[in-house]
């Protein structure tokens, strides 16, 4: 019984990150927007050192996110599935991180369940 719970909630963990890859729906969230204009504009100057936004350097956010952004627009194209991948794939890693690492100190049902709610 627990392990079909596990495994329900390790198939639930990953329908949330991959339907918004496959539901084809524009970016919402007004930093998604923000965040995409930078990384294209990382692109399309071919500066990958420093993010800009509108001309200016733009230094709110590391630059490991819009270095992964820009590379994923050059490689996929300017399109919303590119901008979305970046931020999924880093958070599906936190979570997969953080069961391994409540696995390691709790063991492996509450590494399970930590991954699952990292997930939410």
């Amino acid at each position: 019984m627990q392990n079909t719970l596990l495994l329900l909630a390790a198939a639930l963990a990953m329908v949330i990150f991959v339907l918004p890859l496959a539901v084809n729906f524009p970016l919402l969230d007004p930093d998604e927007g923000l965040h995409a204009s930078i990384a294209q504009e990382m692109v399309e100057r071919g500066d990958w050192v420093v993010p800009h936004f509108l001309g200016k350097p733009f230094l709110d956010k590391p630059f490991l996110y819009f270095w992964c952004q820009a590379l994923s627009l050059k490689c996929f194209g300017m399109n919303e599935f590119a901008v979305r991948l970046p931020g999924l794939f880093l958070g599906f890693l936190g979570c997969i991180t953080t069961g391994i690492v409540g696995w390691r100190m709790f063991g492996r049902t509450t590494g399970w369940w930590q991954a699952s709610f990292t997930a939410r």
